[in-house]
């Protein structure tokens, strides 16, 4: 076999934890635990489990209000939202 070959299949594998985790909320932190202790058994399958138990990213719009900067997730944009810290009322477009 090539050692090209060898040389590519081992950076596959080092990597499949952050290849797991690339849609994920944590995927700087995994990739960092993956590349730099990724070397020992020990970090490679600590990013591997952070990969598998992470969540995903959120698909949630985040609302800033213009008044106090209350920044809030809601799940679907809305036309008009209140902020729930400063009662200010807010319209946006769709």
């Amino acid at each position: 076999m090539d050692g090209s070959i060898l040389i590519i299949a081992g950076i596959v594998i080092y990597f499949i934890p952050t290849f797991i985790g690339w849609n994920k909320k944590h995927v700087n932190g995994i990739l960092a635990v993956n590349f730099f202790l990724g070397w020992t058994f020990l970090g490679w399958v600590a990013s591997l489990v952070w990969a598998l138990s992470s969540p995903g990213k959120s698909d949630n719009w985040t609302y800033t209000c213009p008044r106090c900067f209350y920044k809030t997730e809601l799940n679907q944009k809305v036309r008009i939202h209140i902020c729930p810290q400063c009662r200010t009322e807010s319209e946006y477009e769709v």
